[in-house]
C-alpha cells in the first residue's frame, strides 16, 4: 500500500522540508517508514505490507527531528477516494496456475533441506524449565563479567504516561545519559 498527501501549518500553508513517519506496532505487522515532502508540502510514502487492519501512528518532525505539535502542522490524505491507493489486479487469480507453483516450490524445498529447513527439527507441545534461581551472580562470573548489577532501572505500567516511541520514552530517565536519533536525508 502507500500514502500520499500534504503536510499543512495550522494556515493551511505548506511544509516544505518536513518528514512524516508512519509506523506500526501490531504483533508480525511492525513497520516504520518516512518520507519527506517537497516544495508543496507533498510526500508519498509506498511499499508499506499491510495485509489485514492495521493501526498506524503518525509523527511530523522538522528538519532537526524535532516532533511537531499538531498545532504547528497536519497532514491530509490526497487523491481519489479515501488516499490509499493498492496494486490492482487487473485479472484473477488463476489457482491452479498458483497450485502448480507451489507444489514447485515445495519439490524445491525438499531436495535441498539445508538451503530451507532442518528437517529433523521438532515442534514442541509444552516445556517446563526448572532451574535454581540466583539472586546473586556468583563471584567466578562476576569477575569474568563487562557488566556489574544495574546503575539506574526504569520501570513502566499502566499507570506510566504513553509514550509514541523508546526515544521519548527514556529521554530524561537515567541520569548521564543523553537520547538523541538522526533520521538520514531522502534517498540516504
Amino acid at each position: 500500500m502507500s500514502l500520499r498527501g500534504r503536510i499543512l501549518t495550522a494556515k493551511n500553508a505548506p511544509l516544505p522540508g518536513v518528514q512524516l513517519i508512519v509506523a506500526s506496532t501490531g504483533l508480525g505487522k511492525s513497520f516504520v517508514k518516512s518520507a519527506a515532502t517537497d516544495e508543496q508540502g507533498r510526500f508519498r510514502l509506498a511499499g508499506m505490507a499491510i495485509a489485514d487492519t492495521i493501526q498506524l501512528m503518525t509523527r511530523i518532525t522538522d528538519r532537526q527531528s524535532r516532533t511537531m505539535s499538531t498545532k504547528e502542522a497536519f497532514w491530509v490524505q490526497e487523491g481519489t477516494g479515501n488516499g490509499w491507493e493498492s496494486s490492482q489486479r487487473t485479472v484473477a487469480l488463476n489457482w491452479s496456475v498458483l497450485q502448480t507453483q507451489l507444489e514447485a516450490a515445495r519439490i524445491r524445498q525438499a531436495a535441498n533441506t539445508d538451503l530451507y529447513r532442518d528437517k529433523t527439527a521438532k515442534e514442541l507441545n509444552e516445556v517446563t524449565v526448572r532451574a535454581q534461581k540466583y539472586e546473586d551472580r556468583p563471584e567466578d562470573i562476576q569477575l569474568r563479567s563487562l557488566h556489574n548489577a544495574a546503575d539506574a532501572v526504569v520501570k513502566f505500567d499502566e499507570k506510566s504516561p504513553s509514550y509514541s516511541n523508546l526515544y521519548e520514552m527514556m529521554q530524561g530517565r537515567l541520569a548521564g545519559v543523553t537520547v538523541s536519533r538522526s533520521i538520514a536525508a531522502p534517498g540516504g
